[in-house]
Formats: C-alpha cells, structure tokens, sequence
C-alpha cells in the first residue's frame, strides 16, 4: 500500500507537467512602461503632472520648484513702472521704506487635487506660485526647439488668480477672492526664442484678469527660426492695503501649429511661385486668431496684406494698429486677395472673380474710429464670443471640419456668476456669436441633450480682449455610440478567456487524475 502511495504521489507532478506546460515552464515577465519620447516642438509637461513626487528646485534655491521642462523668472526688485503704496512712506519724515515693505519673490510649488480641487484645471496637479503681503512679476517659460520656421504657433495654458485682502475674514478658506485690483495676466511667445522674459520681441496676449475660476489664456505668433520661447506672466498690483495672498494657478498648456508649414521654392525655381497664398485650409477649432504683420511695407508707408483663412475683422484690425470701420467695406474678402493697408484702406483684387461669399454669423459690433485711421483699437471696445457645438465622431476633442453640428445644445455665457445670454443650438446656423461683451474674463456653459454626452470641457473660460472676438466649439457624442467603448472591453474579457482557457483546462485536468488516483488508492486498500 505505502508503495502505491508514493506512486500516486510522484505521478502528480508529472500529470502537471503534461497537461499543464505552461505553468511549469513560463517565465515571469516584468513589463517597463515604454517612455513617451520628446517630440521636437512639443511642450515639455504641458500638463503638469511629471517631475516626480516632488519637483526639483530650481537654481538650488527652496522656494522655486517647477517641473521639469519649465523654468520659473522673477524679478527680485520692484521695476521702476511699480507706484510704491504709501503705507511704505513714514508720514513724518516722508522716507520710503526698503523693497521688502511691498516687493517679494514669489514662492513657486505645486497644488493637488486632493488638497485643493479648485486649484487643478486637469489631472492631478497644478503649478501655484505665491507672494503673501508683497506685490511680485514673475512668470513661467518654457524654450521650444524643432520648430519650422515661418509657420504660425498657437500657445494656449490656463491660469486663474487669487487674491485677498484676509484670509481668515473674508475669504473662506481659499476659494473666494476680497477686494482683488489685478494680476495683469496675460501668455506670449518669443518668436525668436529668445529667453528674456522682458524682451521687446515678446508677441503678448492682451491682459486680462481671471480671480477665482480657470480662464484659457492664447496667443499666434510666427518663428522665425527653429526654436520659440512661450511665457506666462502675472504682476501682482495694489497700491492701497496690502493683500495677505497674491496667488496664480496654471495648468494644461499647449503649443500647436496653425495651419500648413510654409512652402519654400525649389531650387531655381520661381520664388514668386513660393509666395502664392497655400490653399485654404479648415480653421482648427477651438482658437482664437489674432493676424500677425508678415508683409514687407511699401514705399508709400502702406503694407500689403495677403488674406489667409482665419482672418477676421478684429484680427488684421489689432494687427495694423487700425480700427474695424476702417476694414468694414471688406465683410467679403477672399482668401487670396490683397489689402493694402495704410492711410487708406485699397482692395487689391484676386486675378479671378471670388466666389460668392457665404452667410455671415450674427453680425460683429461696429468700432467707432479713433483719431484717424492710424489709431489704435479703442480700449474697451466690445467684442465677441462665437460658439458651436459638434458630433466628435473619433472622440479627438477638436472639430475637425467635416463633423457635423449639434443641434438642442443651451450655451450660457457667464460674467462671474452672473448669466448674460444663452442660446440653444439648432445645427444649421452656427457659428452663433454673442457680441457687445465688454474686455474681461468670461465662463461659457453648456447644457447637453439627455442622449450626448460631451468630449471637451462642459466649462470654460475664455478671456476677451478689447475688441477681439474668440471662437469656442464644443465637442459631444450620442451616448449609444459611446457603447464600443464597454462592447471592447467585452472583448477583451473573452481574449483573456481564450488565452487562458487552456491552462485552467490543464488545472481541471489536474484535480480529475488526482480525485481518480485517491479512489484508485482507497479501493486497492479495501482489497487488501
């Protein structure tokens, strides 16, 4: 008996081994993530979330750490364009107090989610950089290299402020802000890639102050090499009582191209040919264009300007430093045409007929002109807020032209808290603009039909400049064409099955010879 016991007991492994290959001899195999390469003109932590648990610091010093990729600037002594309050003077004597009365470097670190959910725009973390009681200008910037020369980059981040005048008073644990005056926030791109933050070649953003709620913050410019450099910046002003907190949030920021990469003439070609107009493009959406002065200026001191798909009226107005009434008589220009730009505006036509033009959006608030048409935009001149909202069939979040509209979807546009006008989608006649909105930071809303579900933010903030008109488009799917998604997973459940089926076979296999070997044992022991 004690024989056929050991028998039994060594054919076990051996029936595993049969039936079961695999599990005998199968490695274990560790899997590396495979590293996200760096991509030549990319940002470099444009979400914030890399770096490790803690950031490094910068320079060595304890109170600037940023991820990598970023670098934070400061100044450390008030410029001279800075008033200096006058609590900061000795009423008796009239003597100044030194810088640090009203002037600090900001503290540079980041937030969570979990600690401050308000605080991140996306994902888990978020760059806060803070002065408490003390004014500061300071930014972030980040050098891009492998980018084309002569191609326009958008940079877009989003940024919101906080400032209060006490913490423990009045503004309820962080999230609401007390007699805030400005942080002059505003974005830029050095088209250079010069890395002065204070560089006069710096294409900025108009300012706009965001206290309390995310606002996304752009800017077009073309570079003029194979590197740019991208800024945010923020000045912390007050020249009554000091404010306790002068805080700025940002996150989510990327670099993108607008349009095609200029064409360059073959060698001994006809470099006229090279300067034709490239065929019109779709505009991406969602951006904000702003056209930039490209052309050479003629003798006569007016410059030609080549009209490319995505100029609006606001755009080429702020770009040439004249008023819109100036460039209204042009409501139907065509890309390829030519402007003459100047102390008079001069169509120069296109060598065919255009093409009749296409029905306009609700109609743009006329600007008053200012001293002539040499003046500038008028400062506070109204401007626009365009949106849609569109079927994002591959779930991209960017309306990429041939994907339908949306119909039944309510846009609110918000003034702080307070609603200023609605409308609700019909797919036909969108773009739909909201206009006459005075320069500031505005919130748009959406409300979706029962069956869609959305696949951009369902919130944003969108900071108007003077006389700028920005366009937003929402992108949303039919909840029942959100099924591949879990039908997938499905799937993969029955692969996981298929692949793994044959070894919980053997494992089966395994206990029936085991159970029939102890019955064999027990009726071999009965006998004797």
């Amino acid at each position: 008996m004690r024989r056929i016991l050991i028998a039994l007991l060594a054919a076990a492994p051996i029936a595993m081994l049969t039936l079961s290959p695999t599990l005998a001899v199968a490695p274990k195999v560790t899997r590396t993530p495979t590293p996200t390469p760096f991509v030549l003109g990319d940002l470099i932590n444009g979400d914030f979330e890399g770096g490790g648990t803690a950031w490094p610091l910068q320079d060595g010093i304890g109170e600037v750490q940023v991820p990598p990729g970023w670098r934070a600037y400061y100044l450390d002594k008030p410029p001279s364009y800075v008033t200096v309050p006058a609590f900061c003077y000795d009423e008796k004597t009239g003597k100044r107090s030194d810088d640090g009365c009203f002037w600090a470097r900001p503290e540079f670190r980041d937030v969570s989610k979990a600690s401050q959910p308000n605080r991140v725009h996306g994902g888990q973390r978020a760059q806060k950089y803070f002065s408490y009681g003390r004014m500061h200008e300071a930014g972030l910037m980040q050098h891009v290299t492998g980018v084309i020369s002569g191609t326009q980059y958008h940079f877009a981040v989003y940024m919101e402020a906080w400032m209060c005048i006490n913490y423990n008073e009045s503004c309820k644990g962080g999230y609401l802000s007390d007699k805030p005056t400005t942080m002059h926030l505003r974005v830029g791109i050095d088209p250079t890639g010069g890395t002065n933050p204070f560089s006069p070649n710096i294409v900025w953003s108009r300012e706009v102050d965001s206290f309390d709620f995310w606002t996304q913050y752009s800017v077009d410019a073309v570079a003029q090499g194979d590197a740019i450099t991208v800024f945010t910046h923020s000045r912390a002003e007050w020249t009554d009582d000091p404010r306790q907190n002068n805080d700025v949030y940002v996150d989510d920021a990327s670099l993108t191209v607008v349009g095609p990469p200029p064409t360059l003439p073959a060698p001994g070609g006809d470099a006229s040919a090279a300067a034709a107009p490239a065929p019109a493009q779709p505009t991406p959406q969602p951006q904000t264009y702003v056209v930039k002065p490209q052309q050479g200026q003629r003798p006569d001191g007016s410059v030609v300007h080549v009209v490319q798909s995505g100029d609006t009226l606001f755009g080429m107005a702020l770009a040439y430093g004249v008023t819109v009434d100036d460039i209204v008589q042009l409501n139907n220009i065509q890309p390829g045409q030519f402007l003459q730009i100047g102390q008079e505006i001069i169509i120069k036509g296109p060598t065919h007929p255009a093409p009749a033009a296409a029905p306009q959006p609700t109609a743009a608030p006329q600007l008053a002109a200012v001293d002539g048409a040499t003046a500038a935009v008028a400062a506070g001149a109204p401007g626009g807020l365009c949106v849609q909202a569109f079927n994002d069939r591959n779930g991209n979040g960017v309306y990429d032209g041939d994907e339908e509209l949306v119909p039944s979807v309510k846009f609110t546009v918000m003034s702080g808290t307070d609603p200023l006008a609605t409308y609700t989608t019909d797919g036909v006649d969108e773009p739909h603009c909201f206009t006459g909105l005075a320069p500031r930071a505005y919130t748009v809303r959406t409300e979706l039909p029962n069956n869609y579900v959305a696949t951009t933010d369902e919130q944003v903030g969108v900071a108007l400049a003077s006389g700028q008109t920005a366009n937003v488009s929402f992108g949303v799917q039919s909840s029942s064409s959100r099924g591949g998604a879990r039908n997938t997973s499905s799937a993969e459940s029955g692969n996981a099955l298929s692949r793994y089926g044959g070894v919980l076979l053997g494992v089966c296999g395994i206990g029936v010879l085991m159970a029939a070997g102890i019955i064999g044992f027990v009726m071999v022991s009965r006998r004797k």
